[in-house]
């Protein structure tokens, strides 16, 4: 799942984001589930996709969290879990709109270096296909009060995407009678680079299953055998489309792996690594432990 509901972009302007905030929450959106949930943000890969520091990494959490954007939980010392509130398509109610965070470039230099009211502008842009018609008189004072900022604030993220050719603004008159009476138009450019294409649009399993290879990855790095790697995490994150992962969730899949890796110590084995074979015989046990700690039972 790679959307951002309409609604959501709407708490993004009325919590006066950062610039920083709004790349880490576009970042991530690319690796969420159903729920908005996303396994496995490890602090690393945020600071150098969206290049912060390591402090700004976890101010980053901690602001979006106060701000009720997202809520985290601690994996290990390095790796998050992270819902997006109020992010789920688990109903698959698409009516009130959304973005596809996956068909824009939002890693590249042109839009990491707008201002944080431009990113959002530009954002909320996107549900007006056509373009969106405003009086000329109330056009900042319209803005202003959508992105809770000056009027003079809005002019600067106008012309900001104007001059890097990612709003297209038109103006014509409104009244023959009033010849100072205007409509402003905006416009995202049709064709801009930020829109990578359909194309490089990846199908969004591949999302599910990339984040879940990370999520493997980053608990079990030492781990995992040095040969055939790629091929071990992509048996394990196929195990997501086991009936019984489905019903819980892919942190299930850690457990797991935790079991796997316990047993072989059991067995005598001073260095275990990771086996997809023995992963998947220990699921139902994982999955067994997930559902009782989840409803407060003792196992």
């Amino acid at each position: 799942m790679y959307k951002i509901k309409n609604s959501y972009i709407d708490k993004m302007m009325e919590a006066k984001l950062t610039s920083c905030e709004i790349d880490f929450i576009l970042y991530i959106a690319g690796y969420q589930d159903d729920y908005g949930r996303v396994y496995s943000v490890y602090y690393k890969d945020i600071c150098e996709k969206i290049f912060v520091s390591t402090q700004k990494f976890y101010d980053i959490l901690t602001s979006l969290a106060t701000k009720g954007l997202i809520s985290y939980e601690k994996i290990n010392r390095a790796d998050f879990s992270v819902q997006l509130i109020g992010n789920s398509f688990a109903d698959q109610n698409f009516s009130g709109g959304y973005i596809k965070t996956k068909a824009f470039d939002f890693q590249s230099a042109k839009f990491r270096t707008l201002k944080a009211g431009s990113k959002l502008l530009y954002l909320y842009m996107q549900r007006f296909t056509k373009g969106k018609r405003v009086d000329e008189k109330s056009i900042y004072h319209t803005f202003a009060a959508l992105l809770c900022r000056s009027k003079k604030s809005i002019r600067e993220y106008i012309r900001e995407l104007k001059a890097e050719d990612l709003l297209n603004v038109s103006r014509t008159r409104s009244s023959q009678k009033d010849k100072n009476a205007y409509i402003i138009t905006l416009k995202v450019m049709d064709e801009d680079e930020l829109n990578i294409g359909r194309a490089k649009i990846p199908r969004e399993i591949e999302g599910v299953l990339n984040s879940v290879k990370n999520l493997i990855r980053v608990n079990f790095r030492r781990f995992l055998p040095k040969q055939d790697q790629e091929s071990v995490l992509d048996d394990i994150a196929g195990l997501i489309r086991h009936k019984e992962v489905k019903n819980t969730d892919f942190t299930v899949l850690v457990r797991a792996v935790e079991l796997a890796l316990e047993k072989q110590k059991e067995e005598g084995k001073k260095h275990p690594v990771v086996k997809p074979a023995l992963v998947n015989k220990m699921l139902p046990v994982a999955v067994e432990q997930r559902l009782m700690q989840k409803f407060k039972m003792a196992y």
